[in-house]
């Protein structure tokens, strides 16, 4: 799949809130926070909302769409964060990840398969997967 990823400017954010998770739609409009769109063909697939602050990057939200999951939009948005964050000249990403236990199974069972099958394509992915398989230790 081929995405445009989009750095969206603070002014035209509205259209894009839906793709934002409710605990950050605050977040949205500061000036700190950035977001990241990926759109095929100008439709909205996904979206990723940081906040950039003394050296670190940190990723508040990243959502895609029902039915446009499992095409490589979120994996194109962490490509492009980790660009970002290296532009922006941060010396560390995190990220903020909220989820059930059966949801965190799920998403690490999801990032296992991605992972694999994009390794040499996507570092950022596979960094995020190992660091989420830490976490249940």
């Amino acid at each position: 799949m081929s995405f445009t990823i989009t750095q969206i400017p603070s002014g035209e954010r509205d259209a894009w809130s839906s793709l934002v998770f409710s605990d950050y739609q605050e977040e949205l409009f500061q000036k700190q926070t950035e977001l990241l769109a990926a759109a095929e063909d100008e439709v909205p697939q996904s979206a990723l909302l940081a906040r950039v602050s003394e050296g670190r990057y940190e990723i508040l939200s990243l959502y895609t769409e029902e039915d446009c999951r499992m095409r490589g939009a979120a994996s194109a948005l962490l490509d492009a964060a980790s660009q970002r964050a290296r532009d922006c000249g941060c010396e560390a990403v995190t990220v903020r990840y909220a989820a059930s236990p059966e949801e965190e199974e799920a998403l690490l069972t999801l990032l296992a398969v991605e992972a694999v099958s994009v390794y040499n394509e996507s570092d950022t992915l596979c960094q995020l997967a190992i660091w989420l398989l830490s976490r249940k230790k």
